[in-house]
């Protein structure tokens, strides 16, 4: 086996490692408060502003919860958090993509791989990837800027960091 190939066996087991971990992982701590956000955006069809839902103001980056009313809508009540979950692990997977075609940029094939292979085994990465939090949608999109502006694509790239 030729050492691309493993690596992108590698990059792949950890993708799969996303989601069974994403299935299994307890809900807990912020993340209860980002589901049941994602909940009452799905339930009222509405912007939680002054309810109480934990906390008392509504403070996080909203696009991770639009998107966690949305799929808790789609998947219901009983696989409404794991999909609300899922939206961490495909930004965490966007971010292994990403992080190969930023290094495809300046390295050869097999740096480019070996360099999205490490980041998908990388544990602080790989923990966000599967808890319910904003930080991965977060880095998703600041990779994502960082690979507009080298492509030339400027002004998506800035919509990319306000998002």
């Amino acid at each position: 086996m030729k050492r691309s190939q493993i690596l992108v066996a590698a990059i792949i087991f950890a993708v799969a490692l996303r989601l069974i971990l994403g299935w299994y992982y307890p809900v807990s701590s912020d993340a209860c408060w980002h589901g049941n956000v994602a909940r009452f955006i799905a339930q009222q069809f509405q912007i939680p502003f002054d309810e109480h839902l934990g906390r008392d103001v509504f403070w996080a980056p909203f696009l991770f919860h639009l998107f966690g009313g949305i799929a808790y809508f789609l998947f219901g009540k009983i696989l409404g958090m794991y999909a609300v979950t899922l939206i961490s692990v495909f930004a965490s997977v966007g971010i292994i993509a990403l992080s190969y075609l930023i290094a495809r940029r300046w390295f050869e094939k097999e740096e480019a791989l070996l360099a999205a292979a490490v980041v998908s085994f990388a544990p602080q990465l790989m923990q966000l990837g599967v808890i319910m939090y904003v930080d991965s949608l977060l880095i998703f999109f600041i990779l994502l800027a960082v690979y507009l502006c080298l492509i030339g694509r400027f002004y998506l790239a800035a919509a990319s960091i306000g998002l």
